[in-house]
C-alpha cells in the first residue's frame, strides 16, 4: 500500500491509495459530517451512473464513516493540467451529458464545482461528491425546477472557470474563442443564480 495523499473535499479527508494494485479513493468523516458521507454512498449505491464515481464500499468504525471509491485519478477540473482545448471542450460536453443523466435519473447534484470532477484517462470525467444531492420527485415541481437550474448554473460556473484558464494559458487563436465562450458562460450562470437562466444543459453545449 502507498502512503496516502490527502486533501479536504468539503467536510470529507480523501485521501488516494494504492490497494492489491487497485487506486483507491478513501473518503472518511467524522462528526456531522458522517450523515453526509452516508448520503453520498446511498446515491451512489442507487444510480450506478456512468458519469458518476463508482463506488465499492461504505464501513462504519466507531469514530468514522469511511467511503471507498475507485480512483479516477489524481487530476480534477479545477487544475486540467496537459489538456487540449479540444480535449477539454469534450470533456465538459461529457460533465452536462452526466448532469443531464443524474436529472433523467431523478436527482439533481447540488455542488457541481471544478474539484468535484474527477478526471481519468484523456479527460473522462467522473462527477463526485454528491452529498448536497436531492431525490427530485421528493421536491415540488418548482423547488425541482430551481435545483434543476442552480446544477445548470453551477456547470456554466464550472465551464467558465476551464474558460478562463484557456484565456489565460491557450493559443492566441485559442484565447479568443475561449474568451467568448466564457462571457457567454458568465452570462448564464447569473442568470441562472437569478431564476431566469436556461434549465436543462442544452444551452451550455452551443
Amino acid at each position: 500500500m502507498s502512503a496516502p495523499t490527502e486533501e479536504q473535499f468539503g467536510t470529507a479527508r480523501v485521501s488516494h491509495k494504492l490497494i492489491q494494485g487497485q487506486r483507491i479513493l478513501v473518503k472518511t468523516a467524522s462528526g456531522r459530517g458522517r450523515a453526509r458521507l452516508r448520503h453520498e454512498a446511498e446515491v451512489l449505491a442507487l444510480l450506478k451512473l456512468p458519469g458518476l464515481v463508482e463506488m465499492i464500499e461504505i464501513k462504519e468504525e466507531d469514530d468514522q464513516t469511511i467511503l471507498l471509491l475507485v480512483d479516477n485519478g489524481p487530476r480534477t477540473l479545477l487544475r486540467p493540467i496537459d489538456m487540449t482545448g479540444d480535449d477539454l471542450l469534450r470533456t465538459l460536453q461529457r460533465c452536462c451529458d452526466a448532469t443531464e443523466d443524474l436529472h433523467s435519473a431523478g436527482w439533481s447534484h447540488g455542488a457541481l464545482r471544478a474539484d468535484h470532477v474527477l478526471l481519468g484517462a484523456r479527460g473522462r470525467p467522473k462527477l463526485c461528491s454528491l452529498a448536497d444531492s436531492q431525490p427530485l420527485n421528493h421536491l415540488s415541481a418548482a423547488d425541482s425546477a430551481t435545483a434543476i437550474q442552480a446544477d445548470v448554473s453551477q456547470l456554466a460556473v464550472l465551464c467558465g472557470h476551464v474558460a478562463a484558464l484557456q484565456v489565460s494559458f491557450g493559443s492566441r487563436k485559442g484565447r479568443w474563442l475561449w474568451r467568448q465562450q466564457s462571457k457567454r458562460l458568465s452570462e448564464l450562470a447569473v442568470a441562472g443564480a437569478s431564476g431566469t437562466g436556461p434549465t436543462t444543459n442544452r444551452e451550455l453545449r452551443k
